[in-house]
């Protein structure tokens, strides 16, 4: 009985010391993907910051525009073309980068999201190691999930990171 119990509490001490080292391998890219995650949320504020003051500062330099040259009634033909010509490529490299910085905003936050889930990820990994709930194949698809590429959005067709379409499961039998 006594010899039992040893064994016991040396399996138990065996697989705490696992889980420790496991925690300390792995924080590491717990803590990156937490500061990843608030260095995007910072860069998609600016860049939504900057979207807003280009759209008012767009709106109004049309007004202006309008205001003030368009409907100047002692215009030639010709300088009304100018104008008009002048306007047209003013509103499309607005246009332009209006949709770019859109477009970083959203992938700012895309990839913020990405790195709160890895991180949420790398949480759940160790907890299935302190339960000493996890076996070699669960631990494969977690690592590779977590180590995936991230896909930003900003490119179409760039293709998807490879995470395992049965993490759900994975995660699901778990519980």
């Amino acid at each position: 009985m006594c010899f039992s119990s040893a064994v016991h509490a040396e399996t138990a001490v065996e697989s705490l010391e696992r889980a420790y080292q496991e925690k300390i391998n792995i924080s590491a890219a717990s803590n990156l993907w937490t500061n990843q995650s608030k260095k995007y949320r910072n860069y998609a504020l600016i860049s939504f910051i900057v979207l807003l003051v280009l759209i008012t500062g767009s709106v109004w330099g049309l007004w202006w525009l309008s205001e003030n040259f368009l409907s100047v009634p002692e215009l030639t033909n010709f300088n009304q073309i100018k104008l008009t010509v002048l306007s047209t490529i003013v509103v499309g490299l607005l246009v332009y980068a209006v949709t770019l910085v859109g477009k970083f905003t959203i992938s700012n936050l895309h990839m913020r999201t990405d790195a709160l889930e890895r991180s949420a990820l790398t949480d759940f990994y160790l907890s299935l190691i302190k339960e000493n709930a996890i076996d070699e194949d669960t631990r494969k698809i977690i690592i590779q999930s977590l180590f995936a590429r991230s896909d930003s959005g900003l490119i179409k067709g760039g293709g998807d990171p490879t995470i395992p379409s049965n993490l759900s499961d994975l995660i699901n039998k778990s519980k």
